[in-house]
């Protein structure tokens, strides 16, 4: 079987783990999938593009990242096995005011805005995926937005560290800093200061 197909079987196995599917609905599903591949430092999507198409990673790792007083702040990061959106512009069918870029070479599987509409309209128990994906990704939102009213940068790091240290270690270092809001010299001082904490436990 050649790699891309195992590829989209992890896809259509994630799938069965959120809720069964039957064997019509994963054959439509299989004939709609299309793989996207993005070279490491190219967009899947720009500020003021419309979101066409919801793609789920299987290699690779991507950010979102938005431009506050031309500089680019990073939103998110997402890795293989992750869901990869611009929720606002695909749902709603407006202009995206974030950008997507890969930090690494990536295969994505993906379908568009009407192909989804349609599967949910055919397929209605699809439905149900739809409502556990987007409870799923609400949740990691509001988590996000928590952290950035009530936790210091330190807390933050300290979370992405406890949360997944394997993914930290992949984003460039001044991405890391634009997420936590801080200047890579402070970046570089509470990196310091967790890895000395680290080491006196």
């Amino acid at each position: 079987m050649p790699v891309n197909l195992i590829y989209m079987d992890e896809l259509i196995q994630y799938l069965h783990a959120v809720h069964p599917m039957g064997p019509d609905l994963e054959a439509h599903l299989r004939s709609k999938l299309r793989l996207h591949v993005f070279p490491r430092g190219s967009h899947l999507l720009r500020i003021g593009e419309l979101s066409q198409t919801i793609l789920f990673i299987t290699k690779g790792l991507v950010r979102s990242y938005h431009i506050y007083r031309r500089e680019e702040v990073s939103n998110w990061f997402m890795k293989e096995g992750d869901v990869c959106i611009s929720i606002l512009s695909f749902l709603r069918r407006w202009p995206s005011v974030d950008s997507i870029v890969a930090l690494e070479d990536c295969e994505c599987w993906g379908i568009t805005y009407e192909e989804l509409e349609e599967t949910y309209r055919l397929y209605p128990t699809f439905n149900i995926h739809g409502r556990l994906i987007a409870n799923e990704y609400y949740c990691r939102s509001e988590e996000r937005q928590q952290a950035i009213r009530r936790q210091t940068p330190e807390d933050k790091y300290a979370r992405l560290m406890e949360k997944d240290t394997a993914l930290v270690r992949r984003v460039q270092n001044n991405h890391l800093a634009s997420f936590l809001n801080v200047g890579d010299r402070t970046f570089n001082l509470i990196r310091k200061a967790f890895k000395e904490r680290k080491g006196r436990k």
